[in-house]
């Protein structure tokens, strides 16, 4: 029987490249302060070190690591940064990196009772939770989205379902700025 290649799970060099990553990700953080918020990249030297044809063969774990390292994760804004305000924010804290990493190795589907029990139930919860603080009556309810734009297009069509019912929704118009983000 063939070994597993150097990632796949029971293989003993994967617990040693988990550690490596944890430490990258904690050194990252620990230090993004006193980089710079953001510095203009080099297209040129991006293009040079990452524009690659496809390997023939799996590239070694810690050589991906380092052109992470040094190459990706170097040339872009650290939202993470103390000083960084614009955009998109992010939660500032490592605790929520490491739920990310929790929600993403454990991959839990909420979007019915079936696939995600536990998921659905803290989600209810939580939204409940916030209808409570916000004063909103008992038994209004919500659900997580994954970020600003579609949490706007399902207000936009929450709205439209409530304005029109079952009209025609071409009667609907949408207003919206020169400085709207998705024109």
């Amino acid at each position: 029987m063939k070994p597993p290649p150097p990632l796949e799970r029971g293989h003993p060099q994967l617990a040693e490249f988990v550690g490596e990553v944890l430490q990258m990700c904690l050194a990252y953080w620990q230090g993004v302060g006193e980089r710079p918020v953001w510095s203009p990249p080099e297209a040129r030297a991006l293009d040079q070190a990452l524009r690659k044809p496809i390997t023939e063969r799996p590239t070694a774990p810690d050589a991906v690591l380092e052109l992470l390292r040094s190459k990706v994760l170097t040339t872009q804004a650290h939202l993470a940064h103390p000083r960084f305000f614009g955009f998109v924010p992010s939660a500032g804290n490592f605790v929520s990196a490491l739920a990310d990493l929790i929600a993403s190795v454990h991959n839990p589907f909420a979007g019915s009772w079936l696939e995600g029990a536990g998921a659905q139930t803290v989600e209810r919860t939580v939204i409940e939770w916030l209808a409570r603080e916000a004063a909103l009556p008992f038994g209004a309810r919500g659900l997580f989205l994954s970020g600003g734009s579609i949490s706007n297009l399902t207000a936009i069509m929450a709205a439209r379902k409530a304005k029109f019912k079952n009209a025609s929704w071409s009667r609907g118009a949408i207003y919206f700025s020169d400085q709207t983000m998705c024109r």
